[in-house]
């Protein structure tokens, strides 16, 4: 029988489970958020730039429009949902740290779960914005 043997946490230090999230998963979050934030940005800033030349407005379709608007739409929804992701992981790793943030201390966790949920919307978004440019670009060719 192997005996285990364990030590107090210090008084004031963060529990295991917050420790082991700022060591590991805020930052990969935090790098995450960055990496997706600006290549949805890049994709829009493109397709903002370049919507005249891919898509004549005056000569296309009402369908056509609607997947160029709809696709726009999905995008800025995917940069305001990651970058609101991000934010509330700067807030979770604040509370997990031990510090009051936004007037009170709580439990980082669901703040975690909030972070996943907006990234997975917001790459759900952006997905789905990509799905509708190739539907465009097929009815373009057609």
């Amino acid at each position: 029988m192997v005996e285990r043997t364990t030590s107090a946490p210090l008084v004031g230090s963060p529990p295991q489970d917050a420790n082991v999230f700022l060591a590991f998963y805020y930052p990969e979050l935090k790098d995450l958020g960055k990496h997706f934030l600006s290549l949805v940005s890049a994709v829009l800033v493109f397709l903002v730039a370049f919507s005249e030349k891919l898509l004549n407005v005056g000569a296309a379709t009402a369908a056509q429009r609607g997947l160029l608007i709809i696709s726009l739409t999905l995008l800025i929804l995917s940069v305001v949902s990651v970058g609101t992701g991000v934010y509330i992981n700067f807030v979770a790793g604040g509370r997990a740290n031990g510090s009051i943030i936004r007037g009170k201390a709580g439990d980082f966790k669901p703040l975690v779960r909030r972070t996943y949920l907006l990234y997975h919307a917001g790459g759900a978004a952006f997905v789905l914005a990509l799905c509708l440019l190739a539907g465009l670009a097929v009815l373009k060719v057609m």
